[in-house]
């Protein structure tokens, strides 16, 4: 497979959720009145985290052929820097859940009262 086929597949498998954060962002943004300002805030910078976190694994799971084949690494070297990769993606990932998270909870209503009398 040469490498625009690599990269293709990399795009396509990172595609629903480039397009459900795309369309969740703008869906976002035609409802910014209607949303509570903090709860608002919160889950525009989670889904845009979200989408940033994507790209990125986009963008390193297709730079795979590149780094490996141009020889400057061993498998050990190559793991270890995959590692670290793979670890700051995953906190971009935890924290942008974490945005959306706090978003639902920011834009909760209290509960209300209980219709029935509470006996003492």
């Amino acid at each position: 497979m040469d490498e625009f086929g690599y990269v293709a597949i990399q795009f396509a498998a990172q595609l629903p959720a480039l397009i459900v954060l795309v369309v969740g962002l703008a869906l976002l943004a035609a409802r910014r009145r209607t949303l509570t300002g903090r709860a608002g805030a919160l889950a525009v910078s989670g889904c845009a985290v979200l989408l940033a976190g994507v790209l990125l694994s986009i963008a390193w799971t297709s730079s795979y052929i590149w780094i490996y084949s141009g020889g400057d690494f061993d498998v050990t070297e190559f793991g270890l820097i995959a590692s670290g990769v793979g670890l700051v993606l995953t906190l971009v990932h935890a924290t942008g859940l974490a945005l959306v998270i706090a978003a639902v909870l920011a834009g909760a209503r209290p509960a209300a009262p209980p219709s029935f009398p509470i006996p003492p």
